[in-house]
Order: C-alpha cells, then structure tokens, then sequence
C-alpha cells in the first residue's frame, strides 16, 4: 500500500535493529506511540535489508513466521493511519533531530474533509507545530541554507491540481515558513536546488528554489518557471522565465545545433 511504501521510505537511515535501538535511547522522552512506530518502521527496513543481502538466520527461520512477523508490524502502521515518518536533523549533533509524522484522518476540527496532519515532535517528545493538508506528496530534507542544520521540505496539496511547496526552518525551539505559501503554488514541476551562476560559491549560497506552473504536463500551454533566492531570512520571488525557451537552449547545447548555427 502507499501508506506503507512512504513509511518504509522516509525510515531508509535505519540500517539495522541495533542502530535503531540506539536512536530510540536517545529518544527516551518521546510518547510511547511514537517510539513504537519508528521502531516499528525500523525493524521492516532492517529485515528488507536482512532479506536482501541473504542472513544465514533469516533463511534459516520458518517462512510462515517471518511473513507472520511482517504482516503484524505492517497492520501495526495500518491502523495507526501512519502516511510517513521522517527524521529531521536540526543540527549536526545526532541528538538534536525532529520527528516529523504524518498521520491520514477522515475528521479534524481544525480542517474541512479528510486529510493528513503533520505532527512535529521536539528531542524532549514536545509538540513544536502542527499543520494539516489535504495529500502529501514529497517529503524530504535539505541544507538548503548551507548551514549546519536541514532544512525540512513538504509538497503537499488540498486536494486539487495544483500543489504547494513549504520549506520549514527550526530557529530558537521553534518551526517557521521560509516561503509564503501564497507564492509557494505550481503545477508542473518543483525543485530546490544550488546555484551555479557565475561570481557566487555553489558551497555557501543558499540553495534556490524553482517552480514550473502552466495548467498542469499535458497541457500544451507555455510553462512559467519561477525562481525564489533567500533574502531577509525568507525565500523571495526574484522573477521568471519560460521552461520551453530553457529546455530548448539546454537541447541545442547537448546536441550541438546551437553551435553549428554560430559556425554559420
């Protein structure tokens, strides 16, 4: 299932029971449910990995005991509702890590319909942000700022075609938007990446981010890629320019015919 490919997704860093026992040490503070679940979605990836690079004791174990094990901890993150957790490092000490978890609903208080609620989880288990969206899509981490600590990434929607990019920052024990999310919105294409214009250190200048509107891939109308730079501690719109007009240049260049009309 989705739920379950997305959980097993964002837990990849767990390499073996052992390693996840030693995390879960260091997360003695955080609510029982929480712990159980990443131990959960630990011990799947640690015997994916088992599986794969052939244990003597794995193969050596009853077939109906080990597929009787899996089926139990994959109806355990089933009922949960469990969409995705993800390990969000702060700073470059290991103990200093976020957990995000992302949790499907039919009904909430504080949304219109189903969706899924994001739960941001602090060393000491304290709640540090919430919010709610109505799919999630992506999820991943970045130095985006060059800095010691990630910087956490959600492509999300409410449900329609078009979707929204949020980039979350955690500054003086708290979480902020280092985008608006008025601005945050494509439909074609999203991407945050490094700089590579001439004059600035790839190294240290904060990432950009991109993002492609023009009423979704199929349709044939004009694609709009806007560029967002940090400024002032938050991500700013700078301008735009066309993708195809992009593209074609990046095709001329890779197949020389950019060159051959400059010979001419």
């Amino acid at each position: 299932m989705r739920t379950i490919n997305k959980a097993l997704n964002v837990t990849r860093n767990f390499r073996s029971e052992q390693q996840a026992i030693m995390i879960m040490r260091k997360m003695t503070h955080l609510p029982a449910l929480v712990v159980v679940l990443l131990l959960t979605a630990s011990a799947i990836v640690a015997a994916l990995v088992w599986r794969k690079s052939g244990s003597e004791d794995l193969d050596s174990a009853p077939v109906a005991a080990k597929e009787a094990r899996s089926d139990s901890l994959i109806n355990r993150l089933n009922d949960e509702r469990i969409v995705a957790i993800h390990q969000w490092q702060i700073e470059s000490d290991e103990e200093k890590t976020l957990i995000c978890m992302f949790r499907a609903f039919d009904k909430d208080p504080n949304y219109e319909g189903s969706g899924v609620k994001l739960t941001i989880l602090d060393p000491s288990g304290a709640t540090v942000y919430e919010a709610r969206f109505g799919e999630v899509q992506r999820v991943y981490s970045t130095f985006a700022l060059r800095d010691l600590s990630e910087q956490l990434i959600i492509e999300m929607s409410y449900g329609g075609s078009t979707s929204f990019l949020h980039m979350l920052d955690y500054r003086n024990g708290k979480v902020v938007e280092l985008i608006n999310e008025k601005e945050s919105d494509f439909d074609a294409g999203a991407e945050v990446r490094a700089q590579f214009r001439t004059g600035i250190n790839p190294a240290t200048e904060p990432f950009q981010i991109m993002l492609t509107r023009g009423v979704g891939l199929a349709s044939p109308a004009r694609k709009y890629t806007t560029v967002y730079r940090y400024k002032d501690g938050r991500f700013q719109r700078v301008g735009e320019f066309v993708q195809q007009e992009a593209d074609d240049y990046m095709e001329d260049r890779l197949t020389g015919k950019g060159r051959r009309s400059k010979a001419k």
